[in-house]
């Protein structure tokens, strides 16, 4: 997430120069938009045809990175579409991704290998589609709270991208050692949603009192090659 950040300001900065030199918005869109999507489109389908292994499984999350860069040059992650338009995309996205999501759920069970393949074709539908639905709930104003919680998850994205791994790698653990078998899907749903929210109900708090998340913190101090302020400062009064 900090490598796309620094991605998408050090790619601004270069637009800016490029419309100072009279380069036309048409040649600008195509390089930052379509390049990301024409990289991108290989990757991801390499990683869904090859379905749980993990040098692919890995090869299709830098393409979706891909992918959100290419969203966020079109306007798409940053609000310009109307609330229509995220409706209509949002419907369309979900009503075909969540019905392949449910058959690969459904026969993970028989084989987990297609299984796999299946729920990885439907993942970039259902990805689009949340994404339409939330816009679609900010333009309306309509989770002020909620989108407070998600921005500062947003702010310290690396470390809760990091700490996912570690309290998933915990519950499942656990949990396996509680049942005696494997997760089912079920299972993973449920952790996931608990990990979520708990994430969501500590970053807040956290970004209110530190400018940054611990793990962006040190990222920060390692590149600049000294600390970097930590706690913020409260206004005198």
């Amino acid at each position: 997430a900090v490598t796309i950040d620094r991605l998408v300001k050090s790619q601004n900065r270069e637009i800016a120069v490029l419309r100072t030199i009279g380069t036309s918005g048409k040649d600008i869109r195509n390089v930052y938009m379509l390049v990301p999507l024409v990289l991108g489109i290989p990757g991801l389908t390499l990683g869904i045809l090859m379905g749980i292994s993990p040098n692919f499984i890995v090869l299709r999350a830098l393409s979706m990175m891909l992918f959100g860069m290419a969203l966020y040059r079109s306007g798409i992650l940053t609000l310009k579409r109307s609330i229509k338009w995220y409706r209509t995309y949002s419907r369309r996205f979900l009503g075909l991704g969540l019905p392949v999501c449910a058959i690969g759920w459904g026969l993970y069970d028989v084989n987990e290998s297609i299984s796999s393949m299946i729920h990885n074709l439907g993942v970039p539908f259902v990805a689009a589609g949340y994404i339409c639905l939330v816009m679609k709930l900010l333009l309306r104003g309509a989770i002020p709270k909620i989108s407070k919680r998600l921005s500062a998850a947003g702010q310290m994205a690396l470390t809760n991208y990091l700490l996912q791994t570690v309290l998933g790698t915990i519950f499942v653990t656990g949990i396996n050692e509680v049942r005696g078998e494997r997760l089912t899907v079920v299972w993973m749903m449920i952790i996931t949603l608990v990990v979520w929210m708990l994430q969501l109900s500590w970053s807040k708090p956290w970004m209110e009192r530190f400018e940054y998340g611990p793990v962006e913190w040190l990222w920060r101090s390692l590149t600049y090659g000294k600390a970097q302020p930590f706690k913020r400062r409260l206004l005198q009064l």
